[in-house]
């Protein structure tokens, strides 16, 4: 895990491309994909990355890591639940440009297999 020539490497420089070509502000990384932060932060994008942790634990573990912000939620919440918890806490804004990380429904865990772009 974390060869640049992997999939996961490239898909975290493919997370790294959106945020500096399309002006992101926030990467969301859902609950199943979390094994990619360590590899979008040592690339340094220019967007706070949001871990979702769902429990006390891993969210003080992310919480050591530069340039993670993390936010604590249950297991089964929707990417708009995440966004709305975001809105509340004022990490993201409206107009503002995200990248939401997730796996597929079918995928292992550990394997994010889908980057969704959204305008809050």
């Amino acid at each position: 895990f974390g060869e640049p020539s992997s999939p996961e490497g490239w898909l975290a420089r493919a997370v790294r491309d959106m945020v500096d070509g399309l002006k992101v502000s926030v990467i969301v990384v859902m609950e199943k994909a979390l094994p990619l932060v360590p590899m979008i932060v040592r690339l340094r994008p220019e967007a706070r990355i949001v871990p979702v942790a769902v429990d006390e634990c891993a969210e003080r573990q992310w919480l050591l890591s530069w340039g993670v912000y993390p936010v604590r939620s249950t297991k089964s919440a929707s990417a708009r639940k995440i966004i709305s918890l975001l809105q509340k806490q004022k990490v993201v804004h409206r107009g503002d440009h995200i990248v939401i990380v997730k796996s597929l429904p079918k995928e292992k865990f550990g394997v994010a297999g889908c980057l969704e772009m959204k305008v809050v």
